[in-house]
């Protein structure tokens, strides 16, 4: 197996640009999302989730043969996941709880993401 590695000084920034939600009528599944990445690349099947240490954002994932999962696309960093929880699930309760609680992690994650909401389930 081989790949190439870009320069890591040549690296683009990745801004999360758009947020789709689903909505869901399940107990602990609360939405599907997808998310899009500078404009010009999607990850579809992240799901928020109703824990029970509260809310989290599920990255897509497969089932194997041993039934367990695996992740298809996550983020490598735990900073980046953070950041990602924190808009994805900004976005939600923008739409679904009328703004949301405000919370402290919005002064170190601002959102440069627009949500939108998928108008078919509107």
């Amino acid at each position: 197996m081989s790949f190439v590695r870009s320069d890591l000084n040549d690296r683009a920034a990745l801004e999360i640009t758009e947020v789709r939600i689903r909505p869901q009528n399940a107990k602990a599944l609360l939405a599907f999302v997808s998310v899009t990445f500078n404009d010009c690349f999607v990850v579809r099947g992240l799901k928020i989730i109703d824990g029970m240490d509260g809310r989290f954002v599920a990255m897509p994932a497969r089932q194997k043969k041993d039934n367990t999962f695996q992740d298809i696309a996550h983020p490598i960093t735990r900073e980046f996941r953070a950041h990602l929880e924190h808009v994805v699930l900004a976005a939600y309760r923008n739409e679904y709880e009328d703004g949301g609680e405000e919370e402290s992690a919005e002064a170190t994650h601002p959102e440069p993401a627009r949500a939108v909401m998928d108008p078919e389930l509107r």
